[in-house]
């Protein structure tokens, strides 16, 4: 099957998304929305098809940064004297099919 990925917007159909994790399908059914919009966290989901709005799958990542002084003086060698960037991926799921 082919993915489709999109940023979350209300024209998905989220209700029948069960990756098996609880909290996982309780984050893109209550939070994720929410927070993409916020820019808290920036959530895209997968769609199987242009025009099926059911949700197969999702992943959210979120900024944060890496301070040089919690890293081993031998990684820092090189390293620029402000704080590192980085990409947290938070969730990463897709539907479990029957």
């Amino acid at each position: 099957m082919k993915l489709i990925f999109i940023p979350i917007d209300s024209n998905v159909s989220k209700n029948k998304f069960d990756c098996g994790i609880l909290e996982l399908n309780e984050y893109l059914k209550k939070y994720a929305k929410q927070n993409h919009r916020k820019g808290v966290a920036k959530t895209f989901i997968a769609i199987s098809e242009v025009g099926n709005p059911d949700v197969v799958g999702y992943y959210s990542v979120s900024m944060s940064e890496i301070k040089r002084e919690s890293l081993p003086e031998s990684y820092c060698r090189g390293l620029p004297r402000y704080p590192l960037q980085k990409v947290y991926l938070n969730y990463s799921h897709i539907l479990i099919q029957d």
